[in-house]
Order: C-alpha cells, then sequence, then structure tokens
C-alpha cells in the first residue's frame, strides 16, 4: 500500500494537541497532576479519589483494572473517564501507527508492505501483519484521518471499496420473515435510517445521525447475539438506555426477536440422531 508520509506527519501534530487537550482536561478533573499512563496512579485517581465506584474491578495483583472494557463500563459515572478513553485512543493511533508507518515505507516502492493472510480469522476475512492495516479504527474521526494517508500508487488509479449491501439483514429479514424491513430493502431505502424511524417514532426525514447510528449499531449487534451491554459500552449510554433500545426494536420488530431467539436451530435445521 502507497502511503503519503506527509498527511501521517499532519495527524501526528494533531494528535499531540489532541492529547494535550484530553491531558488539560483531566488534571483539571483529577484536581491533580499525575502520570496518565501509569494505571495505578490512573486507579486511585479514579477510585480512591473520586469515588466513581463502589466495588472497582481489580487484577490479580490487587491493583485496580484499567483496561478498556472496564473504563468503558464506566463511561457514564464521571466524564473524567471519556477524556481518558480519548486520549489512550490517541496515544495508541499515534504510536502503533502514525509514527510508524513512516519508518516501514519501503525506499525501494515507496509503499508499505503488509502479508496478508486468507485463513486466519473465523469470519473469512483477509488480515494482516507486520503492519496490522486492518485495526485502524474507521468509527472514530481520527481514525478516518489516518486512513486518508493510503493513497493510490498514481493519478492513473483509484481505491476501491467494494462490500455487500448489509447481508446480515437481509438473510435475517428474509428468514424472521419481517416484512417492513423487506419492504425496506426493496424500495432501496437506508435500512438504518427506516430501521431508526420505526424504533424512535419519527419520521425518516426526521431521523437524526445519532438515530441511525444507535439502530445500526442495535441491527448488526442483534444478528451476532450482542447484549444491551454491547451498544450501551459502544455508543456511551446508560445500560438501561440500551435495554429500552433494544425493548422497542423488538417491539417494533417481532418476528426478528423470534428468528434470533431461535437462532441456531434456524441455522443448523434438526439434527438426526445418527449426527
Amino acid at each position: 500500500m502507497r502511503v503519503d508520509p506527509a498527511v501521517l506527519a499532519e495527524i501526528s501534530d494533531a494528535l499531540v494537541r489532541k492529547m494535550a487537550e484530553e491531558e488539560k482536561a483531566i488534571f483539571r478533573l483529577a484536581r491533580r497532576v499525575f502520570t496518565l499512563n501509569a494505571p495505578r496512579e490512573l486507579g486511585e485517581i479514579l477510585f480512591e479519589v473520586l469515588k466513581i465506584a463502589g466495588t472497582p474491578k481489580r487484577t490479580r495483583t490487587g491493583q485496580f483494572a484499567m483496561d478498556e472494557e472496564t473504563l468503558a463500563a464506566l463511561i457514564n459515572r464521571h466524564e473524567i473517564v471519556r477524556h481518558v478513553m480519548d486520549w489512550r485512543q490517541c496515544r495508541k493511533l499515534k504510536s502503533t501507527y502514525v509514527d510508524v508507518l513512516p519508518k516501514m515505507i519501503s525506499p525501494r516502492t515507496g509503499r508499505v508492505h503488509t502479508t496478508y493472510y486468507q485463513l486466519d480469522t473465523a469470519t473469512g476475512r483477509l488480515s494482516s501483519r507486520n503492519p496490522n492495516l486492518q485495526n485502524i479504527p474507521i468509527r472514530s474521526q481520527l481514525g478516518q484521518e489516518i486512513r486518508k494517508a493510503f493513497v493510490p500508487r498514481n493519478e492513473d488509479y483509484l481505491l476501491l471499496s467494494d462490500d455487500y449491501s448489509q447481508i446480515e439483514m437481509r438473510v435475517i429479514a428474509a428468514l424472521a420473515p419481517e416484512l417492513h424491513m423487506i419492504q425496506a430493502f426493496r424500495s432501496g431505502a437506508d435500512v438504518h435510517r427506516a430501521t431508526a424511524a420505526r424504533v424512535f417514532g419519527v419520521a425518516p426525514e426526521q431521523v437524526t445521525p445519532e438515530m441511525r447510528t444507535r439502530a445500526k449499531m442495535v441491527n448488526y449487534g442483534i444478528a451476532y447475539g450482542m447484549t444491551p451491554f454491547g451498544p450501551a459500552r459502544r455508543l456511551g449510554i446508560s445500560k438501561q438506555e440500551a435495554t429500552d433500545i433494544v425493548n422497542h426494536y423488538f417491539a417494533q420488530f417481532p418476528g426478528i426477536r423470534r428468528c434470533t431467539t431461535n437462532w441456531s436451530s434456524i441455522c443448523t435445521g434438526p439434527r438426526k440422531k445418527k449426527w
């Protein structure tokens, strides 16, 4: 892949500024300066100084757990948590991609040479290593900016992104069968916008980007057995709010509730004794 180092240099500067802003906000909320990348000190600030959780999770060594999943579960407890997670994301993007990729550009070809694996994932997707070009986040604005650094070889070429159009939702809509969703697909409508309109009880043109994002998360989450904790963590909302969205979803699409409840039997069919 051809990578534009000038774009990465600009992103690196932007990440430095963003990290400084997040750090300033964190120290203001903590009311003191501490070593932000030290899990022990961060845990003491969150749980002993700010007391954002009554019984905080601990590691096997007895220290406060500071992994991403633990912090995500606490994101609605105190605004400092979101700043910490944003600071960590900036730091990870900078150290893993922005500062590393330019050093991996081959002086002979002007490209980054990753290794692609065809049989490495259960889903059948290609994976890549050294460097891993698939884990660059796409949901965040910063991740999207990094992806802009990957460019065609010259002006005569284009990069083409080709994907199935909501293939999981089409399968579920057919198996349910859920007529409202099938009609949305047949009419060429944006199925996530159509879903959001029904779940939130508004006209399709009144669906906001946030509503569509939530509906999309639930659409795909339901397909893969996600509990309300998943949307709550990814969308930064409370578990109760996520539960309400899922309940509204199933109320509007009862066929999908029946389908996902019996998902394994629908997929595998009746098993004979000799199996």
